[in-house]
């Protein structure tokens, strides 16, 4: 999870779109509602503000890819909010034919696929051992 600060530093970052083109300088950052990790970028783009979903974005060396193109970014909502409201946040699912499971993953487990991908998942939560399941009682 990324702390304050961290997200602090997304703003002012270049994005950039799918094909590794500049975007724009990142305005504002917008978190998920109970994991505290980045959502959406509110993204300084020709004299406009559009908001760009930062699902499988890739965060390095002050920049942010994302995997969306160009053509998609320059028909995106605009906000000039500090937040995304409901109405909003629908609107850029529907600009971006994404859902909210793209965002968020609820089901406890992580949302980046490289943390899905882990080998061994099945861990003893008291020491981050692989589990004996042949010890434990099953009814």
């Amino acid at each position: 999870m990324l702390d304050e600060d961290q997200v602090a530093e997304l703003r002012g970052q270049t994005l950039l779109d799918a094909s590794e083109q500049e975007v724009g300088p990142v305005e504002e950052v917008f978190l998920v509602p109970g994991d505290d990790q980045p959502a959406f970028a509110a993204v300084a783009f020709e004299g406009r503000r559009v908001i760009v979903p930062l699902d499988e974005a890739d965060i390095s060396d002050g920049q942010i890819t994302v995997r969306y193109d160009r053509d998609a970014i320059e028909g995106a909502p605009e906000t000039d909010a500090e937040a995304l409201g409901p109405e909003l946040e629908r609107a850029v699912f529907d600009h971006y034919g994404i859902a909210d499971s793209d965002i968020r993953d609820d089901s406890g487990f992580s949302a980046r696929a490289e943390s899905r991908d882990q080998p061994d998942s099945s861990r003893d939560p008291r020491g981050g051992q692989k589990a004996d399941d042949s010890t434990q009682a099953h009814p």
